[in-house]
């Protein structure tokens, strides 16, 4: 990225950029893996030549600046119009302090608050006794190890993305998606096919792709349901983190041959397709992959002439009703829809950002959630959205929604709070609850009593079941604070005294599939050396 600091530079020496105020300010821009800081004065030909300068940067370079995921941060810019002075970039205007490179950025001493995540990620790397049993030396080596380790990983995980050329679409910072084509770059290198150790998927994986042809990636996470939806379904913003599974009991890889899914000239039936996928239990897994094919051919009429390899990597937890099965179906199709250049089937509407002093949890209760037994034999095989609707009635409540935008208030908490007590009740109601979530919910409201009880001011709000019920996780509201984080905890360790089982913890948010999109990539094959 030294040519773009260099054309800065060279625009400020000609007097075409107004040189940046201040002994200390040297660099107009600070670039970091996929990450990038320009700073300008708050001029309006400042910004419109940077502008063009960004513009003919990527025309010529390939690394063409995303202006709709980027951002523009004033600083101490009173008394100026900086709307009208931004309004060439195109970019939404907020607040410090941000993001950059995963740690905050402000202007003025940070608050424990901006620090939180920072906080929760030294928090995760030690048990809660052995925190208690360490010195003020010893905290402060583990916070510089923290530090240091998370400049150390990106360069290396950027070595390995360079190996491909990205076609179409953006990394977006994703960690997930960096590591997925990091061990795309050792499938395809020859060091790793001359390893003696490898597992059997990877044994299987290596010899999938002809790595001479483009390549399409998609993302689906996993997701937790607040407040009801079928958002999985179509991509949306979600609660993730990152678990593996145990996957032992399930082939490495699945082969048929397309014209299984053919029956005198038309698609099979699903019921023909479900027995075809239960004939090798270790094989049933390969349904979420294939059954999208099969879907395409019959819904949409889509024919397959060439064969796909499709290589699914998943962390996603089975049985805890955070979309093990919908991730993998997701991302498949969002895959197969990008190669063959398909429409989208859905997109979700009026994403709602989750307001920074709040926070949301998953618990696992260890039991794995099923409905079937108790639903099936009421439950349709298959029903339109139309027929839905007409049986059903509309079931749309934007009251969650309006509540979340809402003044920063305890009150506020406590009313999404008590919204999502009452949805788990109804859960019990009609027979979809269970002794561990009704247990974890329980845990959640003795907490928040409690505290209130003591200071008035609890942490902890509200929980409910989520995914499809009788059984799962939990999902929880709550303070964005070190309290609520520690409550969290207390709460795993008391479920873990009842029941012998401690709740998996998922925390965090990313992209879902369809604000992720594809990447479309081709392998970067190594020139031979010359003797």
């Amino acid at each position: 990225m030294e040519p773009l600091q260099r054309i800065l530079a060279l625009a400020t020496e000609r007097g075409l950029l107004t040189p940046l105020k201040g002994r200390v300010a040297t660099l107009r821009s600070s670039l970091y893996a996929n990450d990038a800081t320009i700073f300008l004065n708050p001029l309006a030909a400042d910004v419109r030549l940077v502008k063009a300068i960004l513009e003919r940067f990527g025309l010529a370079s390939g690394l063409r600046i995303n202006f709709g995921k980027s951002a523009a941060y004033p600083i101490r810019c009173g008394g100026i119009d900086v709307a009208a002075v931004l309004a060439p970039l195109g970019v939404p205007i907020a607040a410090l302090p941000c993001k950059y490179m995963g740690l905050p950025l402000g202007t003025r001493q940070l608050r424990r608050v901006d620090w939180q995540a920072l906080i929760d990620k030294i928090a995760s790397r030690l048990a809660t006794w052995k925190g208690k049993m360490m010195s003020t030396a010893g905290r402060l080596a583990l916070l510089n190890a923290v530090l240091s380790s998370i400049p150390v990983y990106w360069p290396s995980v950027h070595r390995c993305c360079e190996d491909f050329e990205i076609l179409h679409g953006d990394l977006q910072g994703l960690t997930d998606t960096m590591t997925f084509l990091k061990s795309l770059s050792e499938l395809a290198g020859s060091e790793f096919k001359n390893s003696e150790v490898q597992s059997r998927e990877r044994t299987a994986a290596s010899v999938l792709f002809d790595w001479e042809r483009e390549i399409y990636v998609a993302r689906a996470p996993r997701w937790l349901d607040v407040m009801g939806g079928i958002a999985d379904y179509s991509g949306s913003l979600v609660l993730q983190v990152s678990f593996g599974s145990d996957l032992s009991n399930r082939a490495p890889t699945f082969d048929m041959d397309l014209s299984d899914f053919m029956d005198g000239g038309k698609p099979i039936s699903y019921e023909k397709a479900r027995r075809f996928f239960c004939q090798d239990p270790s094989q049933k897994w390969s349904a979420y992959v294939a059954g999208t094919i099969l879907i395409l051919m019959t819904e949409l009429g889509v024919q397959f002439a060439d064969s796909m390899s499709i290589l699914v990597s998943s962390a996603v937890p089975e049985g805890k009703g955070v979309s093990s099965s919908a991730s993998v179906e997701v991302a498949t199709m969002s895959a197969i829809a990008a190669a063959y250049v398909l429409l989208q089937p859905a997109e979700v509407k009026e994403l709602v950002t989750i307001p920074n002093h709040m926070r949301f949890w998953g618990l696992d209760s260890g039991i794995r959630h099923r409905y079937e037994a108790t639903y099936s034999k009421d439950i349709p095989e298959i029903i339109t959205g139309d027929a839905f609707l007409e049986k059903y009635r509309d079931h749309n409540d934007t009251t969650f929604k309006a509540l979340l935008t809402a003044a920063n208030t305890d009150e506020q908490l406590a009313a999404l709070g008590e919204l999502m007590y009452q949805c788990h009740y109804s859960y019990n109601a009609c027979g979809l609850g269970s002794d561990g979530t009704d247990r974890l919910v329980n845990l959640v409201q003795e907490m928040q009593h409690r505290k209130t009880r003591e200071d008035g001011s609890p942490s902890l709000f509200g929980a409910k079941i989520t995914g499809g019920g009788s059984g799962g996780s939990v999902c929880v509201i709550g303070k964005n604070c070190l309290e609520s984080a520690e409550e969290i905890a207390e709460i795993q360790q008391r479920y873990k005294a009842a029941t012998g089982y401690q709740p998996i913890l998922f925390d965090g948010s990313s992209p879902g599939a369809g604000k992720f999109g594809h990447l479309k990539i081709r392998w970067r094959r190594p020139s031979s050396p010359i003797a």
